[in-house]
C-alpha cells in the first residue's frame, strides 16, 4: 500500500477535522510553503512551523474567549497567513465561515448574521461592523506561542459563500465528514494518472481565492492531504505570476481559464509575427500535436524537453507537469496551444453548492481539448484511453439556519 493509500485508508476510518490535520502536519520537515518577502528574498514555511504557527493563533482565540461551536469568518486574499489562519479557527473550537475580502461592510454583515458569527479575521478592522470581536492577520499570525499544555478543541464545519452575481450570496455549510469525503478519491486518481499525484513531490502555484470551494478544497485542503507545497503569489499580475513560477517551478498549477487565456493571448502574438521564428514555432506546435495525438506520453515529453524547453522556461517553467482547469469553459483553440506546448491539462467541476463533484484524469489528446470534465463508465467506446474520476459530491440539504443539519453534507443557510 503506497503512501497516498495509507493515508485515504486513515481518513476514511475517522473522517474528521482533527484527523486532517494529523495528516497535514505529520512530516514536520517537508515544505508547506514557499513565497517571495517584501525584499524578493525566498522563504520557506515547514510543517512543522506551520503548526507551530496554528496552535499559537487558535491558543489566542481560546484565550479571547471564543465559544467553541460558534462561526468565526476569515476574510483575507490568498496568502501565506490564510491556512493557518482557517486551522486556526478550526483548532479553537470554532467553526470557520470564509469571505470574500472584496466584500463591503453591508454584504460581510449580511454574511455574519446570516452564520450567526462571534467573530472576524481580517487583513484590517471595518469600522462599519460593530457587534463582532475583530482581529487582525497580525494579531493572529504574531501571537507567542501556545503553551505545552494547550490542548486543540476541533471545529467540525466550515460554511462557504455562493458568489452572489445573480442573487443574494447563500451560504452552504460543510461538516467534517463531507471535506474529508472530497479527498478520499486520491487514491483513485493517483492509479488513474500519476500526472495528477505521483504520489512523490508535487508543487503547486497558489492563484485561486482561498474563500472560493474551488481554491479552498483544492489547493488547501487536497494540497496539504497529499502532501504537497503551495507556492504564494504577492499579487495575481501577469509579471508576478511569471516571475514566481520560473523562481519556484511549480509541478502543479490549479486555475481557471482567465489566466491560460491570457497566457494563449501573448503566445499568439508571436506566432502572427510573420518571422521565419515565428513560422518555426508553428511547425513545432503542429508537430508536438502530430505526437501527442499518436503517443500522449511521448509526445508531451517530446514537448518538455526538446521543442519548447527555453521557451517554457520564461512561462510557467519546465517542471508544470499537470494544470487542472476548473469554474468556467475552456476554449478549445486555448487548450490545444497550451497541451501542444508541453502543458498537460485536464477540467474538473463543482459547485459551492456540491464541492468537487468531477475531474477528467485521461491522457488523450482529443478528450483533453474536449474540455472533458469525467466520463461515466461506458460512455467511451474505449474506456482504457477516457480514464475516470469521479469525486464524491458533498451533496447539500436545505434545513434553515445555521446548527440544523447533521449529515455529511453541504447544506444551505
Amino acid at each position: 500500500m503506497n503512501r497516498i493509500e495509507q493515508k485515504s485508508e486513515q481518513l476514511r476510518a475517522n473522517s474528521s477535522l482533527q484527523t486532517l490535520f494529523s495528516i497535514l502536519t505529520e512530516n514536520e520537515n517537508a515544505v508547506q510553503a514557499l513565497y517571495l518577502d517584501g525584499d524578493q528574498q525566498p522563504q520557506t514555511v515547514t510543517y512543522g512551523q506551520f503548526r507551530e504557527r496554528v496552535y499559537a493563533a487558535a491558543y489566542a482565540l481560546q484565550k479571547a474567549g471564543v465559544p467553541a461551536g460558534g462561526y468565526v469568518a476569515l476574510q483575507l486574499d490568498t496568502c501565506p497567513e490564510w491556512p493557518v489562519l482557517y486551522w486556526a479557527i478550526i483548532l479553537s473550537g470554532a467553526n470557520a465561515l470564509l469571505l470574500d475580502p472584496a466584500h463591503g461592510d453591508e454584504m460581510t454583515a449580511y454574511l455574519l448574521r446570516q452564520a450567526g458569527a462571534v467573530g472576524l479575521i481580517g487583513a484590517a478592522k471595518r469600522a462599519g461592523i460593530p457587534g463582532v470581536r475583530q482581529w487582525t492577520k497580525e494579531e493572529l499570525t504574531q501571537a507567542p506561542p501556545a503553551p505545552e499544555s494547550f490542548e486543540p478543541v476541533y471545529g467540525t464545519k466550515t460554511a462557504l459563500c455562493t458568489s452572489g452575481t445573480t442573487q443574494t450570496s447563500r451560504i452552504f455549510v460543510y461538516d467534517e465528514k463531507a471535506l474529508c469525503s472530497q479527498l478520499l478519491n486520491s487514491a483513485l486518481l493517483h492509479k488513474a494518472n500519476r500526472r495528477i499525484i505521483d504520489g512523490e513531490y508535487t508543487r503547486n502555484l497558489v492563484f485561486l481565492p482561498c474563500h472560493h470551494v474551488f481554491g479552498f478544497l483544492v489547493c488547501m485542503l487536497w494540497m496539504g492531504f497529499i502532501g504537497g507545497e503551495n507556492v504564494y503569489l504577492r499579487d495575481r499580475s501577469p509579471q508576478t505570476i511569471l516571475a514566481t513560477a520560473q523562481r519556484f517551478e511549480p509541478t502543479m498549477l490549479i486555475t481557471v481559464p482567465l489566466l491560460l487565456n491570457n497566457l494563449c493571448a501573448g503566445i499568439r502574438r508571436s506566432l502572427s509575427a510573420g518571422t521565419e521564428q515565428s513560422a518555426q514555432l508553428t511547425r513545432a506546435l503542429a508537430r508536438s500535436a502530430a505526437e501527442q495525438k499518436k503517443n500522449p506520453e511521448r509526445g508531451l515529453a517530446l514537448a518538455e524537453t526538446r521543442l519548447f524547453e527555453p521557451m517554457l522556461k520564461g512561462l510557467l517553467g519546465t517542471k508544470l507537469r499537470c494544470v487542472i482547469i476548473g469554474g468556467a469553459f475552456a476554449p478549445r483553440d486555448n487548450l490545444e496551444l497550451i497541451n501542444a506546448l508541453g502543458y498537460y491539462t485536464i477540467c474538473g467541476f463543482g459547485m459551492t453548492e456540491t464541492g468537487v463533484t468531477s475531474v477528467e484524469s485521461g491522457m488523450s489528446w482529443d478528450v483533453r481539448l474536449s474540455g472533458s470534465e469525467g466520463w461515466k463508465t461506458g460512455w467511451s467506446s474505449r474506456p482504457s484511453a477516457r480514464k475516470t474520476a469521479f469525486l464524491k459530491p458533498a451533496t447539500w440539504c436545505a434545513s434553515g439556519r445555521t446548527g440544523g443539519c447533521t449529515s455529511s453534507a453541504a447544506r444551505r443557510t
